[in-house]
């Protein structure tokens, strides 16, 4: 060990000695494509035979585990269960859309005034004060 640490500090100086080295850590069990197909399942598609997904039947059809739907899920910031307010997007380029919107207000054009307009079917525009 003595050894070891030696070598760290003749290496990379006082630097080498703060901080541990760092560490491969385990292999993720879930590839980052499983994760993929189950993010496009859960906002682009429901089941056949119910209105909405519930965490035991994605985690069946997607051959994982329920603990491990709902972590991707809570990672993503999906709510499947809240219908009032998650909505489904049938647009294939949604998450393109989505980054260049939300770029826009994280990265604004110098000297630009980023606004929103949300259209609401349902609610007649009236000059309200």
């Amino acid at each position: 060990m003595v050894t070891l640490w030696r070598g760290r500090f003749l290496k990379l100086g006082i630097e080498g000695l703060l901080k541990d080295a760092p560490r491969p850590g385990r292999t993720p069990a879930i590839t980052s494509e499983v994760m993929a197909t189950l993010i496009a399942k859960t906002t682009q598609s429901t089941p056949a035979n119910a209105t909405q997904r519930s965490t035991r039947t994605m985690a069946k059809e997607m051959r994982i585990s329920k603990a491990s739907v709902s972590r991707i899920w809570r990672a993503n910031g999906l709510k499947p269960h809240r219908i009032d307010s998650f909505k489904v997007s049938n647009d294939p380029n949604f998450a393109d859309k989505l980054e260049e919107i939300v770029g826009l207000y994280l990265n604004p054009p110098e000297h630009a005034l980023v606004l929103s307009v949300v259209e609401k079917s349902q609610i007649q525009a009236l000059y309200r004060t």
